[in-house]
């Protein structure tokens, strides 16, 4: 998706689910370096090259310097190809030619989302809520008189998400080529952010006065607000559902997988009115039925498995009919218990075979955090707990889970039955046991992370915070190569490998 509005870089607030982030595109891939004498002086120049050598050491990833270095270098490949190939209404070659294809078939869409970029740039403010007011809406004068004028600017931003398309398409069929089960496994944001191209254009479809996000639970005692405009459900239905069906189709790899970001939105959304606390929200019915009707069918079509993540507040009536519809529940081990009076971990031979299994997620600690108690002692140290009281519980409950965690292990037979672990340090056996517990299980994928592998600590969001924490921006610093040749990745990855055979 393309990134949030503001410093926040989290995919999951995106100012579009329509398009792609340009940041992704491999600029030394694109045809137009080798005809652009400019570029190359660029990409060659020791000011050029210092920058790129200290954003690739930074010890986080800075996206306002990456995307104005990437900028750019994008406008001056943008010359060289007008000047070779032509604008999209007269091209002069077959690749002119493949570029006025696809602004064809994008449409008044990508018309307009290319428009919405350059307003950002024109306006010199990435929120259109802080735009003059002839211009908060696509069907104003004032926003046709400039699209008028800035028509290269528009066909910029229509050519990166050109390129972007065509370098995810290569992916695409490198992994067909090689033989790989499944194309791309690709996340969808549940919603977009609340100033960008989606809620821009298409006015009416989303409620200014409120936010989405979740009730308290186990991980977040206070709630959640994540910031995210709820799309209206009787403008969804109003209008055929237009938006949902084409932000589908934006998402759906074929041949791949998808991962619906808190797939309970389909059925229901807890909405939380401005000015108030998560503790304050409601929940608001969506036209379920409808829904998972237009989502099957499109995954059908493109031959993509759905995962829906369905963590949380769950009614078990949810559960039941995305099985029905066949997506897959999406099963986290740290939550994966027998029941409320018997909190020890579910046995791999109970998880769902319709099902992905993984250690943990983004917004959750590490296997090595979690052992640890880092997330706890990050808590902690934000005020993100309600109570001095409920932190002091949190660790004894902590402490008791690193207890059931080693009995599990040791009931499948994948630690000693004497193993005594350090709790300040989470060793390698234990990591490699939780992989091999997933790997046995029922569950017909398995998902991990390169952190576990790693034996990484730090948790890469935590849910709640927007600057306390470096979300979204820590790095691994880790080739393919140094993965390659590590014998503790090499060792975990067999272990996870032979797991996964037994089981079939």
């Amino acid at each position: 998706p393309q990134p949030g509005i503001n410093a926040d870089p989290s995919p999951y607030s995106p100012s579009s689910r329509l398009f792609l982030n340009y940041l992704y595109v491999n600029l030394e891939r694109v045809p137009e370096l080798q005809d652009s004498p400019a570029a190359q002086t660029l990409l060659a120049s020791p000011d050029f090259q210092a920058d790129l050598t200290r954003l690739r050491n930074a010890p986080m990833v800075r996206y306002r310097d990456v995307r104005r270095l990437k900028g750019k270098f994008l406008h001056i490949l943008f010359d060289s190809f007008i000047e070779h190939h032509g604008l999209p209404e007269a091209p002069r070659t077959p690749r002119g030619r493949d570029f006025a294809r696809f602004v064809a078939e994008g449409g008044k869409t990508l018309k307009n989302f290319s428009l919405f970029q350059a307003l950002v740039d024109h306006t010199g403010k990435k929120d259109w809520r802080r735009w003059p007011q002839d211009l908060k809406r696509p069907d104003t004068p004032a926003v046709a008189a400039f699209a008028r004028e800035h028509l290269r600017e528009i066909t910029f931003y229509q050519y990166v998400q050109w390129l972007a398309a065509t370098q995810r398409q290569e992916v695409w069929d490198e992994a067909s080529r090689v033989g790989l089960p499944f194309a791309l496994y690709q996340d969808m944001a549940l919603g977009a952010h609340p100033g960008g191209f989606e809620t821009w254009g298409h006015p009416g479809f989303f409620a200014s006065g409120a936010t989405i996000g979740a009730p308290p639970d186990a991980f977040n005692l206070k709630g959640q607000n994540w910031g995210l405009p709820p799309l209206i459900p009787r403008s969804l239905e109003e209008s055929g559902y237009r938006l949902f069906i084409d932000t589908m189709r934006a998402n759906l790899p074929p041949g791949g997988i998808l991962r619906l970001d808190h797939v309970m939105g389909l059925f229901r959304l807890y909405w939380i009115p401005a000015g108030l606390d998560p503790l304050q929200g409601a929940y608001v019915r969506y036209p379920a039925r409808d829904l998972l009707g237009l989502l099957t069918l499109e995954s059908q079509r493109r031959r993509t498995l759905v995962i829906g993540e369905d963590l949380g507040t769950v009614a078990p009536s949810i559960r039941r009919h995305l099985a029905h519809c066949r997506i897959f529940s999406y099963r986290v081990f740290y939550f994966e218990r027998k029941g409320k009076k018997d909190n020890t971990f579910t046995a791999p031979g109970a998880y769902p075979r319709q099902a992905m299994a993984c250690v943990n997620t983004h917004d959750l600690p590490t296997l090595a955090g979690y052992w640890e108690g880092r997330d706890l002692d990050l808590r902690q140290q934000l005020n993100l707990y309600p109570s001095p009281r409920l932190a002091e519980q949190d660790q004894a409950s902590r402490a008791e889970d690193r207890r059931l965690l080693v009995e599990a292990l040791v009931r499948e037979g994948l630690l000693p039955p004497d193993y005594s672990p350090p709790a300040d340090m989470c060793p390698e056996e234990i990591r490699r046991g939780v992989l091999a517990y997933l790997g046995q299980s029922r569950a017909a994928l398995v998902e991990t992370r390169l952190e576990d592998f790693l034996g990484l600590t730090a948790q890469q969001n935590l849910p709640g915070t927007i600057d306390q924490h470096p979300n979204w921006r820590q790095k691994i610093f880790a080739t393919l190569e140094d993965l390659r040749h590590n014998p503790e990745v090499i060792r975990l990855a067999a272990t996870l490998r032979q797991a996964r055979n037994k089981k079939t």
